[in-house]
């Protein structure tokens, strides 16, 4: 029998693989949990600002071109709004206009410089439900930060689930 002599080094490096391929995995889970976050947080940045009725807060939270289009199901079909920055915006502004939008149970994806948000909600105009529906935001990561791309949503104002949030705040 011959006696094999083991490097103790090579031992300690093999046995070390795991745990460092452990940590990268980790690493990158974090990584992405804070793209996550962060993604997150910009939308809700702009359902902030919408409350505040913040057009600065607002603009800091979509890209220059956002595109932001509503649907709903009428009895006639299908209806699309599309309403450009400037409308938006002025319907924030607006002292007659309070709006409470509240999202719950994000689904976000992120993938280098994109992501995307896919969550139902529920919104609230004057202190008076209005509607519920899904959001789905598309952003871009940008120099400063992740920014709102595109929006689109449904507008259901019938057959809405009670929110897990419960009532709004008065």
């Amino acid at each position: 029998m011959k006696n094999l002599w083991v490097n103790p080094l090579l031992v300690v490096a093999i046995l070390s693989v795991p745990t460092i391929a452990a940590g990268q995995v980790e690493n990158r889970e974090n990584a992405l949990a804070t793209e996550e976050s962060h993604v997150l947080g910009t939308v809700q940045k702009l359902f902030d600002a919408m409350a505040a009725r913040d057009t600065v807060a607002a603009a800091l939270a979509v890209i220059d071109d956002v595109s932001l289009v509503s649907t709903a199901e009428t009895v006639d079909g299908p209806v699309m709004n599309k309403m450009d920055r400037a409308t938006f915006f002025a319907s924030i502004a607006s002292p007659s206009n309070s709006m409470l939008e509240r999202m719950w149970d994000a689904t976000v994806r992120v993938h280098g410089g994109i992501a995307t948000v896919w969550t139902p909600y529920d919104f609230h105009r004057n202190g008076e439900f209005s509607h519920c529906g899904i959001d789905a935001a598309n952003l871009v990561r940008t120099k400063d930060g992740w920014r709102i791309a595109s929006l689109v949503w449904t507008a259901e104002p019938t057959g809405c689930s009670p929110s897990p949030l419960g009532p709004p705040p008065n």
